[in-house]
C-alpha cells in the first residue's frame, strides 16, 4: 500500500471498479483490497463503499446458488449439510421422556 498520503497537488488516485468488486465478490477485505489497489481502505471505503458491499453480497448470493445446484445434482454432502444449515435439521438422537424404556423392578412379582 502507498504510504505517502494523497491531497491538494497529489496525482489523482485511478481506482479499478471492476477489481474492486471482482474482489469483493471474492469476500476480500476492505484492507486486502486497498493493498492490491495501492490505497487506504478509508479511500476504498469513501469512494465505492456501496459498491464493495453491493459486490460482496453478489458473492454471497453466487456461492449460495452454486451450493444449491450442488445439493440437487445429488451431493449428498451438501445435502446434509444445507439441511442442517438452512432447514435446522439436525442428526442428534433426542429421547422423549414418552419413548424411555421404563425401570424394571423385580419385587413387583414377589408381592
Amino acid at each position: 500500500m502507498a504510504d505517502e498520503k494523497r491531497g491538494p497537488g497529489q496525482p489523482k488516485l485511478d481506482l479499478d471498479m471492476d477489481l474492486m468488486c471482482n474482489l469483493a465478490k471474492i469476500q476480500c477485505t476492505l484492507e486486502e483490497i486497498a493493498e492490491i489497489m495501492g490505497c487506504d481502505r478509508q479511500t476504498v471505503r469513501n469512494h465505492m463503499g456501496d459498491l464493495y458491499e453491493r459486490s460482496k453480497q453478489e458473492g454471497r448470493s453466487s456461492l449460495r446458488r452454486k451450493q444449491y445446484m450442488v445439493a440437487m445434482e445429488g451431493n449428498p454432502t451438501m445435502l446434509v449439510w444445507l439441511g442442517k444449515n438452512w432447514l435446522g435439521q439436525t442428526d442428534q438422537v433426542k429421547e422423549e421422556k414418552d419413548s424411555m424404556i421404563l425401570p424394571w423392578e423385580d419385587d413387583a412379582e414377589d408381592e
